[in-house]
């Protein structure tokens, strides 16, 4: 009747000291290293193995051939 119980409690609590070492383990994760600096006009961020280059394009105003004004609107009714 001994080896009975022996044979059913030492799996259960091998498997409870597994699952409760796996539980307690600390996740696996890389350590942030990314630097971004500005490169004029873009953003480039580097890690190892990576480098990113992010830019958007400059705002242009269309060209004002009435002056302050953007139609002709407000000389026709000088």
């Amino acid at each position: 009747m001994m080896t009975i119980k022996a044979r059913i409690t030492a799996p259960l609590f091998a498997a409870a000291a597994i699952a409760t070492v796996i539980a307690a383990a600390p996740c696996a994760s890389a350590a942030s290293t990314r630097e971004c600096a500005d490169g004029g006009g873009s953003t480039i961020c580097q890690r190892p193995g990576n480098v990113e280059v992010h830019t958007e394009q400059s705002r242009v105003q269309p060209p004002r051939i009435y002056g302050s004004y953007s139609s002709p609107l407000p000389f026709l009714f000088d």
